[in-house]
Parts: structure tokens; C-alpha cells; sequence
């Protein structure tokens, strides 16, 4: 029943909106460069672009969203299998192969069930 006020009071929404769009609240991207950025998260996730599917890196330690290209081989949105491969090839060749020894990282998959 909390829950629920809390849902459907419009003046928690109100408060919630100002509070949002005031730039005191707002989180700064950090410099990239030599900053060390700790651990964060990014996505990986499939987007058409004029037909085709595509990998697309979202990162909030980077400027945009950055497109790896399209998806080789069966170009179907529905094949979660080549998209899986997709973004493995690109953590292998992006990541793996700059910093091979390192260990401190993991991905998961987020997919519909089957």
C-alpha cells in the first residue's frame, strides 16, 4: 500500500523531475587519458543502422556511444548467438589482447528467455 501512494503521488514526482534536471545532480563524465578509472560497468547491445545490426558500446567513461560495426554473418536481430560472438570478438581483440595478464574483469549476459 506504501508502495503504491508513493507511486501514483504526483507531488513525489514533481520533487523527483526538479531534483533530476538540477545540474548540481548531475554526474560529470571523467577525463579519459592517463586517469585511472577503477571498475565500471558498459553495455554491449545490438542496434539497426539502415538494415543492419550493428554492436554498440555504451560506456559513461566515453564521449558517445561507440559502433564496432556490423554484425558478420547471419544478420538476423533475432540471433542472439552471432551478437554473443560479435561482442566476443571484440572483447578478445579491444581488451583481452591489450592487457593479457589481467584477471579483474568479468561479462554477463542479459537475454530473453528461450
Amino acid at each position: 500500500q506504501r508502495g503504491e501512494m508513493l507511486v501514483h503521488t504526483q507531488e513525489l514526482h514533481n520533487i523527483s523531475d526538479i531534483s533530476a534536471q538540477n545540474t548540481a545532480n548531475q554526474t560529470q563524465c571523467p577525463q579519459s587519458g592517463d586517469t585511472y578509472l577503477g571498475h565500471h560497468y558498459c553495455a554491449f547491445v545490438p542496434v539497426k543502422i539502415d538494415g543492419n545490426i550493428h554492436v554498440v558500446e555504451l560506456d559513461g567513461t566515453k564521449i558517445r556511444p561507440i559502433d564496432h560495426g556490423m554484425i558478420v554473418g547471419n544478420n538476423n536481430s533475432d540471433d542472439n548467438n552471432a551478437f554473443l560472438r560479435a561482442v566476443a570478438n571484440i572483447v578478445k581483440r579491444e581488451w583481452m589482447a591489450l592487457e593479457p595478464n589481467r584477471i579483474d574483469f568479468s561479462l554477463m549476459a542479459l537475454v530473453k528467455k528461450a
